[in-house]
């Protein structure tokens, strides 16, 4: 996509009606005649639309000429997708213009306008009967959100190739359909600097290494979603336009602002397609550069539309893959306009160099039965993930599925599934008046699974062997005056075979469940911030500490009717300090971040399901974090048990330590979760919006 606002450039005239502007020039028109033109200068890019000249050099040499380009590259980027010979004004603005020969000339702050692009250069010429375009000196291109500078630009329409020097630009990734959509342009200002900076989200991917018995290693997948980050600056000495395809032999990406990056992209031999009215981008050899210091190769990526980076991935899994495993995802399969398929196949390779698994019970015995150590076959050596997904009407639909093994005599044990069908309604804009109000969802979605795994949160993991269902939601989100307050009302009616909470066998029964949540968060003491946004002195922080005091609350309650007539009756009530010290842009102790959660359970009855039984022990959830030096921080989190009924009562029973090197445009961490003594890594990107542009880097 990046290379569509580059490319753009040659979209200079395809169907217009040219305006020429300069303080004084002489314009020849098809009579003969020279025509005397004067026009007041314009000033930061403003334009009026009052013009009735027709006949133009430009006009005459280059609209035709763009007209019947065949370039897939041209024809996305100036919107002729039906080959429409649609008219529309375009202005051009110079000290001087002339024509000698066939070429005609625009010197001088030479500026061409269309509704939907600028292109500033010092001078910008057309040879008629080479096709050729070019544009040289201070070079400024823009299209909506998008933007770059270059000092030339070289175009042959004919032979749909060219180059562009020394580019360095500004790519708005979710603004980029709109922008080539003939998005009028607003004033531009090239001279000015970042505003109004904002840390929108974060892209993680992560290690994770479980000792567990019999495990030598255990890593989950490596997932690294570079497409995601919104807002790339980019830099390279030539991008070369050959056909259909860009290219570059050297190129640098950045998600930071300012200078110098902390994070930046490297990508060699690096070349972008159109396929399908969609830029396929690829990287033969690509590296992630972090504070200029630490260079880490990642390989060959392909990137197309908002695919993984990564494709050839390393994990483990213990339960059900016997551990060690590589991995290699593909593109998306479009099965028609409407749905697309996803395919993961695995090759085990722990389980191929032991040659047994530990992942399936004996033959004909029950599926809660104990695991058994068997022989394997070379089809147990592969497994595969499958996701399809699509869209009926404004419904959302998806399908996934995994097998844990191609050995169709475990088919039953090595699969799971699931399917759902769904949508989300935003009411704020329909029902609501408040302005308080940030939020208000219904969610509604039809369900059915095959051996889902069910996170109980503090009570670890469960299952549900099958089960369908349906569930209706509506969320409430309201901030004012820093008091923020989440709602949301629940309910589910559906029907599972899952294991019992009491014996060892399955219960299939009826369930249904109605839920109300309410969170409460006040501030008791804030520390007034002169800045609103990050700055370049934010060496360590994506966002402005708010320093203070606040105090959290929560009330959950849930009422749980099942088939056999048992009930559950649950309200859960948490409450404690949030206190956050130091703005973090010190070198020492100069962030503290500390958050206390004690949580009652009162519990009325009992559920017949293992997975929705909820845990009533009273505990105390303690999160703190520490600046040591510069980037380096210290975290540690754990549960205080504070039910005098179990025999831990007073004792921490999940300790997990954290360590950090944090940075305004990503951070790297390490953690050692002790309750399963498992050890990890974290990478993340930080996902900025910004006005203006910082110089190039």
């Amino acid at each position: 996509m990046i290379f569509f606002g580059a490319i753009a450039v040659i979209d200079l005239t395809p169907f217009f009606d040219i305006n020429l502007r300069a303080k004084t020039v002489n314009v020849l028109n098809h009579s003969g005649t020279n025509k005397l033109l004067k026009f007041k200068k314009y000033k930061n890019f403003k334009y009026s639309y009052n013009s009735t000249r027709r006949d133009t050099i430009f006009q005459d040499h280059i609209g035709d000429d763009l007209i019947n380009s065949k370039s897939k590259i041209f024809g996305l980027i100036s919107n002729n997708k039906n080959n429409e010979k649609k008219i529309q004004s375009l202005e051009v603005e110079s000290d001087k213009q002339y024509q000698i020969g066939n070429i005609s000339y625009a010197e001088g702050n030479a500026t061409i306008r269309l509704k939907n692009f600028i292109l500033v250069a010092d001078k910008i010429s057309y040879n008629k009967d080479e096709k050729s375009f070019l544009a040289k000196g201070n070079v400024s291109f823009y299209k909506g959100k998008q933007y770059f500078e270059a000092s030339k630009i070289v175009y042959n329409l004919e032979k749909r190739e060219g180059y562009i020097k020394d580019v360095y630009g500004v790519i708005e990734v979710d603004k980029f359909n709109d922008d080539f959509d003939l998005v009028p342009v607003e004033d531009v200002n090239t001279l000015e600097d970042v505003s109004d900076l904002e840390f929108v989200d974060t892209t993680s991917f992560g290690l994770v290494n479980d000792f567990e018995s019999g495990s030598k290693l255990n890593i989950t997948d490596v997932k690294l979603q570079i497409p995601s980050v919104k807002k790339w600056r980019f830099s390279s000495d030539e991008l070369i336009i050959k056909s259909d395809i860009l290219s570059s032999n050297n190129i640098f990406f950045t998600n930071d602002a300012y200078n110098k990056p902390q994070f930046l992209l490297q990508s060699k031999n690096f070349s972008g397609e159109i396929v399908d009215s969609k830029l396929k981008l690829i990287s033969r050899n690509s590296w992630i550069i972090l504070d200029d210091k630490l260079k880490i190769p990642i390989g060959r990526r392909t990137i197309f539309d908002k695919d993984p980076l990564i494709k050839w991935g390393i994990g483990s899994d213990h339960d059900e893959k016997d551990g060690l495993f590589i991995s290699r995802g593909f593109d998306k399969i479009k099965i028609n306009e409407n749905y697309q398929i996803r395919l993961k196949p695995y090759f085990l390779l722990q389980r191929a160099f032991e040659g047994e698994t530990n992942s399936y019970r004996a033959k004909d015995s029950s599926i809660l039965s104990d695991k058994i150590k068997t022989n394997t076959e070379f089809t147990d050596l592969f497994a595969i993930d499958t996701d399809i997904y699509g869209k009926v009407n404004d419904w959302n639909l998806s399908l996934s599925g995994s097998l844990n093994s191609l050995n169709f005599n475990r088919l039953s044990e090595s699969s799971r599934a699931k399917l759902t069908f769904g949508k989300s309604v935003d009411l704020i804009e329909k029902l609501s008046k408040d302005s308080s109000l940030e939020k208000n969802i219904l969610d509604f979605q039809i369900y059915s699974a095959y051996r889902e795994k069910v996170e109980r949160g503090f009570s670890g993991e469960d299952e549900i062997y099958n089960g369908y269902g349906i569930t209706f939601a509506q969320k409430k989100y309201w901030n004012k005056n820093n008091v923020k307050r989440n709602l949301s009302y629940i309910y589910d009616l559906g029907k599972f075979k899952a294991k019992s909470s009491l014996i060892n066998e399955f219960e299939n029964l009826s369930r249904n469940v109605f839920s109300i949540n309410y969170d409460y968060s006040f501030p008791i003491w804030e520390k007034n911030n002169l800045d609103q946004r990050i700055n370049n002195t934010y060496k360590y922080s994506p966002v402005v500490i708010n320093q203070g005091i606040n105090f959290n609350t929560s009330l959950k309650t849930g009422l749980f009717f099942y088939g056999d007539g048992s009930s559950q009756k649950i309200i859960t009530i948490s409450a404690g300090p949030k206190i956050t010290l130091g703005s973090f842009t010190n070198n020492f102790l100069d962030f503290t971040k500390i958050n206390l959660e004690t949580i009652y359970v009162l519990k009325d009855g009992k559920s017949p399901f293992s997975f929705d039984d909820v845990n009533d022990k009273a505990r105390l959830k303690i999160f703190a974090e520490q600046q040591i030096y510069r980037a380096l921080v210290l975290s540690y989190e754990n549960y205080l048990n504070l039910d005098n009924r179990f025999s831990n009562y007073g004792e921490f029973t999940k300790p997990k330590y954290g360590l950090d090197l944090k940075r305004r445009s990503y951070s790297l961490g390490a953690f050692y979760d002790a309750s399963n003594d498992s050890l990890g890594l974290q990478f993340n990107i930080y996902n900025f919006d910004y006005s203006g542009n910082s110089s190039r880097f």
